[in-house]
């Protein structure tokens, strides 16, 4: 009798850790986040980028589709970037550069979080990484295409999967309310299977992006400053 009550006691306990780990997750969708118009503004500013090669992007190892940041110099972006800002009620310069991509057949981004590990950004240029003076607290992912098979969202932990759908977002925090990153929102870019897929990655900071880096630099520089001046 005293083994089942134990047991009946650690099942409860685990159920109400994994609503609670959901909780703070919080991933969910939303419907018509950018309307068909948007999705195919972004779809064709990130091809002329791409076709003219305007961009030089740093190689990751754990992506092999293609990335473009827009910029923010017109209404169409900035709207976005206002309408994700007011759905979490954060400032807009709490937000990163949009950031398009575009899989082809096969390709994927494996496993990965959005978060900076130890602070740090990793690509194949950078093995060691570089430090990043601000973490990603939330991800908004936007599908800017139907996919004809293949290219789903998935959350090994939390054992979910997304189909892409023109227009709906995907939405989940990053981190814990410590602001250490939450390691069970590892989550992948499904390979396509046929046709292609388009999305955007609109990341939230916790603090403002180009105040941060502002700051950053200006320690740096008083680091080196201090170095070819010593004392």
């Amino acid at each position: 009798m005293i083994f089942i009550l134990v047991i009946a006691a650690l099942c409860l306990l685990l159920v109400i850790t994994i609503f609670l780990i959901r909780r703070q997750i919080n991933l969910r969708t939303v419907e018509n986040f950018l309307s068909e118009e948007e999705c195919q503004y972004f779809i064709a500013r990130a091809s002329f980028y791409l076709e003219n090669k305007i961009q030089s992007m740093a190689k990751n190892f754990s992506r092999t589709s293609t990335p473009v940041y827009l910029q923010s110099d017109d209404d169409i972006v900035m709207s976005v970037r206002l309408r994700a800002a007011d759905y979490l009620n954060v400032p807009e310069g709490y937000i990163e550069k949009l950031q398009v991509v575009r899989y082809t057949v096969t390709q994927e981004y494996v496993v990965h979080h959005d978060w900076f590990q130890g602070g740090k950004a990793y690509t194949d240029d950078h093995p060691d990484g570089f430090d990043m003076p601000y973490q990603r607290q939330t991800t908004i992912l936007v599908y800017l295409n139907d996919v004809a098979r293949g290219g789903e969202t998935s959350f090994p932990y939390l054992r979910k999967k997304i189909t892409p759908k023109c227009g709906m977002a995907v939405c989940w925090n990053n981190l814990w309310p410590n602001g250490r990153g939450n390691a069970l929102t590892l989550h992948a870019g499904l390979p396509v299977a046929k046709g292609m897929k388009w999305a955007v990655n609109i990341w939230v900071a916790d603090r403002d992006v180009d105040r941060a880096k502002t700051d950053a630099r200006k320690k740096l520089e008083a680091v080196n400053t201090r170095s070819d001046n010593p004392l």
